[in-house]
């Protein structure tokens, strides 16, 4: 597992737990695209994404929930029929 993956439990889902992506880790293997097009995906609300930096820390850490992820490959493939 990469360091930067973190679990945690969702709201309201009971044991079901999400992980949380970097944007590195989105782009190169979950989506297969440069990180600037993750960026640019959620800037367009696209994609949900999540500053998980403390205040003060100068520096973001976006993180990507991995059902968002799947929410957002099934919205780009459910026109898609199968071959």
């Amino acid at each position: 597992m990469c360091p930067c993956r973190a679990r945690i439990p969702a709201p309201n889902e009971g044991t079901k737990s999400v992980t949380l992506h970097s944007v590195a880790e989105a782009a190169a293997e979950i989506l297969g695209c440069l990180e600037m097009h993750v960026y640019r995906l959620i800037a367009a609300g696209e994609l949900t994404a999540v500053d998980i930096a403390t205040p003060g820390a100068g520096r973001s850490k976006t993180r990507i929930r991995s059902d968002d992820l799947a929410a957002y490959i099934e919205r780009k493939t459910s026109g898609r029929q199968a071959v």
